[in-house]
Formats: structure tokens, C-alpha cells, sequence
């Protein structure tokens, strides 16, 4: 289609951020299937968009297909998933993704270390 703009990457960040925000997963699934007909849906930046719009709406479940999903995980990805395990209080789960980050050799983040505390913090 001549003239036309066409979604990328950015846009469907972008769309994800906003339904995560709203906590709309629906809307979410609905940008999902476009990201999926576009070829989008497998972009880093995409694929932890679609996890962190999980996370936001408290659909753990979405956002662990999401994350077991992703062929290349990388340190956004594990932040991503760890805050939404201490978000839900699953802390075993979030010291597991700890030590997964340690033994990749990823390296933690202030991000990183912040999730664990907040969610420690909240008990």
C-alpha cells in the first residue's frame, strides 16, 4: 500500500506500553495479532513490550509464556519477568531469575536490584 505508514518495532512498543499502562490486555492481544501478521512479534524490544504490558495488567501467566517464548533473553527480558514475580509476591520464583541473570553472566542491574527490594519491602 503506496503512501501508507506502516508499524514497526517502535510502534508496537509503544502500543504495548500504552495498554499496559491502561492494564488493557485485551487491547494488548488485539496489537499482539498485527505484531504477529507484521512478522514484529519475535523483536526483542517487542517481545519484552508484550511482557511488560503482562506484567502491568497482572496477568502472570500471559507474561510467563511470553518470557519462556523468547529465544534470546536478555537482561530487560529477566527484569521484566523478575519484577512481575515480586509484583506477585512469588519470590522464590524471583531469586530463581536472580541466579539465572548471575550464571549467564548478564550482570544485574540497579534495576534489578530494586525489583527484589520492593518486592521484599512489600511483604
Amino acid at each position: 500500500t503506496q503512501g501508507r505508514v506502516q508499524p514497526n518495532h517502535f510502534t508496537f512498543s509503544s502500543a504495548f506500553k500504552a495498554c499496559g499502562n491502561l492494564s488493557d490486555p485485551r487491547g494488548g492481544k488485539q496489537v499482539l495479532g498485527h505484531a504477529f501478521k507484521r512478522g514484529l512479534a519475535s523483536n526483542s524490544s517487542v517481545a519484552n513490550s508484550v511482557m511488560s504490558m503482562f506484567v502491568k495488567s497482572d496477568k502472570m501467566e500471559d507474561a510467563r509464556r511470553a518470557f519462556e517464548s523468547l529465544s534470546e533473553k536478555n537482561l530487560v527480558s529477566y527484569n521484566t519477568f523478575l519484577d512481575g514475580t515480586c509484583r506477585n509476591l512469588e519470590f522464590e520464583e524471583a531469586f530463581d531469575i536472580f541466579h539465572e541473570i548471575s550464571e549467564r553472566g548478564l550482570g544485574v542491574s540497579a534495576f534489578t536490584f530494586a525489583s527484589l527490594l520492593s518486592g521484599v519491602a512489600s511483604i
